[in-house]
């Protein structure tokens, strides 16, 4: 708790013979809590294939508050709040975009659009709104096999 102390004086006539009255008053305020920046401590999985399209990624860290999302490379996802410890972010790669791959079999070259991102590492981090974001993590996406379509035929 926050005391403040508020002091009143009231005069009507400023001549030195006027009565003058003044009271004094304490208020106790429960103090403002300052919020430290949310923190990173770990992800769930730590990585994905390419292409993982049902990935539901856990953040876990602290200081994390209702409206917390979590940003992919820089872009927000869509983002549960759990609690204040961990934030799940579902079909993750599904959100980030499709990849592309370029196949050529037989001389043709055939484009295979894949859901989620690409290949890399992208860099994850945690924005809590009034806050400063979290210092980032990376997380990888490991290239993998694909059981993508191309014009009917398995890939």
């Amino acid at each position: 708790m926050t005391t403040i102390a508020v002091a009143v004086s009231t005069h009507d006539d400023p001549s030195p013979s006027s009565n003058t009255a003044s009271a004094t008053s304490t208020v106790q305020a429960p103090a403002l809590p300052i919020r430290s920046a949310p923190v990173i401590t770990g992800l769930s999985p730590a990585s994905a294939k390419e292409g993982d399209r049902r990935l539901t990624l856990v953040v876990n860290g602290s200081n994390f508050a209702p409206g917390a999302v979590v940003l992919f490379d820089g872009r927000p996802v869509t983002t549960t709040f759990i609690s204040a410890t961990s934030l799940e972010v579902p079909n993750l790669l599904k959100q980030v975009g499709p990849s592309v791959r370029v196949v050529r079999r037989r001389g043709h070259h055939r484009v295979i659009r894949l859901p989620g991102f690409r290949a890399g590492t992208a860099s994850i981090t945690v924005l809590v709104p009034g806050q400063d974001p979290s210092p980032a993590v990376s997380f990888t996406v490991r290239k993998g096999r694909h059981a993508g379509r191309a014009n009917g035929r398995s890939v």
